[in-house]
């Protein structure tokens, strides 16, 4: 079986009150055609701006909650979001390590190899990750770096993590679109 996890996380501008970190895991053989599905629906929905892609923050409600109904209708999605929050820690690298860890266990249920992809990835943090999913008993085949801006998968984590994130806040617009990725099994709260 083989694995492609994109991540990124939330909350580092809150100096360690609150950071989340979001993980996609879908099988190679939907990678191709989930990207493609993606990158329409962004289109679609108006989450791409002219210049390109719109950062989370930068979306307005109604691409948003657009952008999110059209997600529930992608059964591929089912059992590949997975999310742990955090709140009062600034140990970023740990609890990306130990969420990627945890999601990648509840994921695999036979051998695999997983192919990591993390937003923003540096030189220094991919050694310390490395180290951690081994000591954790992490199969990974390679590990990178992304930039969401070229890869569907690493938006779709990066948008995941600023709705979850919307949600945790208590936005109102978030409140039944969460339930609804919930009763779905699109989104697991690990």
């Amino acid at each position: 079986m083989k694995l492609y996890v994109y991540v990124d996380e939330s909350g580092q501008d809150t100096k360690g009150t609150y950071f989340i970190v979001v993980v996609v895991i879908v099988d190679q053989k939907v990678v191709s055609e989930l990207e493609e599905q993606l990158t329409r629906i962004e289109r679609e929905t108006g989450k791409v701006k002219r210049q390109g892609i719109r950062k989370w923050t930068d979306t307005r409600r109604k691409e948003k909650t657009a952008y999110l109904t059209r997600l529930l209708q992608i059964p591929e999605l089912q059992q590949s979001i997975f999310s742990l929050s955090f709140q009062n820690t600034k140990d970023y690298t740990h609890l990306t390590i130990f969420t990627l860890a945890q999601a990648i266990q509840k994921k695999a249920t036979t051998d695999y190899q997983a192919y990591i992809m993390i937003d923003g990835l540096n030189a220094k943090e991919r050694s310390l990750i490395l180290k951690g999913l081994r000591e954790m008993g992490i199969k990974q085949r390679k590990l990178v770096g992304g930039r969401d801006e070229s890869h569907a998968l690493l938006r779709l984590a990066d948008a995941m993590a600023g709705f979850i994130r919307d949600h945790e806040e208590g936005q109102p617009y978030a409140q039944d679109l969460y339930r609804r990725f919930t009763d779905q099994h699109i989104i697991t709260k690990l």
